[in-house]
């Protein structure tokens, strides 16, 4: 039995669900692949959806049959306890944005950008080569962590927006040499495009917040790489992106003092990208609400101390925050990023 695979999320359904929604979920997610939907697909999407369908007939054979269900349920329990055991006391994945490893406090030149009449910058991906189009759309089945949700599987029709849609700027295949790092900030690129499609209308805040993480991460490690280089120039404006997920999210939960936190920190680098002061100030504020809303949260303390040690007149204020968070809890990775961004500002 193959234990790598997980048959619940391939489904879509939680491990406790019942023999009646297992079978629901089955005839949901075998309908999107009926092969009288693939005509006229590309040869390599038509084998991909043919694998998928394939896995999810193994996966509902083992689940709807109670015997074979328990024995993959015991080897999936024993698989986890031997992956936990390996990890010691590793600490709960948080799938939150992390500041950049470096600490983020690297001078960034203003990016010249083209505004709409709105006011919102412009920018335009040009399309370029699909190669690992197939091994890209493998992964768009996301697992989502974010209250324990799983995002649904990705219809033929999502399948074929992600083939029309390019993969990475060329500015940035161009600047960053490094074949991995490429494959996972283009894997990025898709799974924005699918948080895209679900935030899309939803009245769910996760579902914002996932949207807004995702661009920061993706917009983050291109920043650490180049944070001067035309790979960064070509992407920063999607900051705005970042930023309005965020708010959407807090028009459906305003006292979230941690994604106001994430708000402000998006705020600052659109500020820095576009050499926007006032910018900076709507930040530095957003970041002061995030504070009273969360006071004792060490990542808003993190994102918000990064904020305040920007902005010249609060600087002071932002490094006794950070080292706030480093008196407080020593051993935790928002105290690591601390202790940098702290070493960047010594003489």
């Amino acid at each position: 039995m193959n234990v790598t695979t997980d048959y619940y999320t391939l489904l879509g359904v939680a491990p406790s669900a019942s023999r009646e929604d297992i079978e629901k979920a089955y005839r949901q997610a075998i309908e999107q692949y009926d092969p009288a939907k693939l005509d006229g697909m590309a040869d390599e999407l038509q084998t991909l959806a043919r694998e998928r369908r394939r896995a999810i007939e193994a996966a509902y054979a083992v689940l709807s049959d109670a015997d074979s269900r328990a024995a993959y349920d015991a080897e999936m329990a024993a698989a986890h306890e031997t992956a936990t055991e390996l990890a010691g006391e590793a600490e709960e994945i948080d799938y939150r944005p992390l500041p950049p490893r470096r600490g983020g406090q690297q001078p960034v030149r203003p990016i010249a950008v083209r505004r709409e009449q709105t006011g919102r910058p412009r920018w335009l991906f040009v399309g370029v080569l699909l190669t690992g189009l197939l091994a890209l759309v493998t992964t768009a089945t996301l697992v989502l962590t974010a209250e324990g949700r799983n995002a649904p599987l990705l219809t033929v029709e999502e399948m074929r927006a992600l083939a029309a849609r390019p993969v990475l700027p060329p500015a940035v295949s161009a600047e960053i040499s490094d074949p991995v790092l490429l494959d996972v900030l283009a894997q990025q690129e898709q799974a924005i495009t699918a948080l895209e499609a679900q935030a899309r209308g939803s009245t769910n805040p996760e579902d914002w917040i996932n949207l807004g993480n995702a661009i920061f991460d993706y917009l983050e490690l291109i920043r650490e790489q180049s944070p001067n280089g035309q790979a960064y120039a070509a992407v920063a404006p999607r900051w705005v992106k970042a930023t309005e997920a965020y708010s959407e999210a807090l028009k459906l939960r305003p006292d979230d003092g941690l994604v106001r936190s994430d708000y402000a920190l998006s705020l600052l680098r659109l500020s820095q990208a576009i050499g926007d002061s006032a910018m900076l100030q709507h930040a530095v504020a957003e970041g002061e609400r995030a504070l009273r809303d969360d006071p004792g949260g060490l990542r808003t303390m993190l994102n918000v101390g990064m904020v305040l040690s920007t902005d010249p007149a609060r600087k002071e204020e932002g490094l006794k925050l950070l080292q706030a968070i480093i008196d407080r809890a020593p051993g935790s990775r928002e105290a690591v990023v601390a202790r940098m961004v702290l070493q960047e500002e010594m003489p």
